[in-house]
């Protein structure tokens, strides 16, 4: 394994996107350099002569449209912006650290706005999707009852308590998020 490689592991939400930005500027302030994101896992490499400043954007489109993504890339590209890795919507620039200087992807009101409002609206998708699954169990559940073992329910009942859980929290973070940004 090459030394100069670190995985680190965490878990991060799409509205706790400033704290993950904080966590990989610390780790770049340290001498390890983002160079790929995953769901729960980051791969750093070792490199203690530079240090950047890492912003994370939220676009609709995914990575397979290549003429947008391209089009994409060279608009931060011309702002002096490196395209590090994309994970699903979510991608990942940097910019050689600068004393003093706060570095942002978006500097007006109008694109901040737009790009809390892509967080909102995914968030609110998959806040849904899982109140759907949630009502689908919980019909299968009360439509067919349960033949299966104790240990199949209790599996079920959690499947369904998460699902409705995670969707009302999601919608209720969109909602504090929209009342945040308007």
């Amino acid at each position: 394994m090459n030394k100069n490689v670190v995985y680190k592991k965490r878990i991060s939400f799409a509205w706790d996107f400033r704290k993950e930005e904080e966590w990989i500027n610390r780790c770049s302030e340290e001498g390890y350099q983002m160079d790929k994101i995953g769901l729960t896992r980051r791969r750093f490499r070792r490199d203690a002569e530079h240090r950047y400043v890492y912003r994370y954007d939220l676009q609709d489109f995914k990575v397979t449209d290549r003429s947008k993504f391209k089009q994409y890339l060279a608009l931060y590209a011309d702002a002096g912006w490196d395209y590090v890795d994309s994970f699903l919507w979510w991608h990942c620039f940097r910019k050689p650290y600068e004393e003093g200087v706060g570095e942002e992807l978006y500097t007006d009101w109008a694109s901040r706005r737009d790009f809390f409002s892509r967080i909102i609206r995914i968030s609110l998708m998959v806040g849904w999707l899982n109140l759907g699954i949630f009502a689908l169990n919980l019909i299968l559940l009360l439509s067919i009852g349960s033949d299966l073992s104790a240990w199949a329910n209790a599996f079920r009942g959690t499947v369904m308590a998460l699902n409705g859980g995670l969707g009302l929290m999601l919608l209720v973070i969109a909602r504090k998020l929209k009342t945040a940004v308007w």
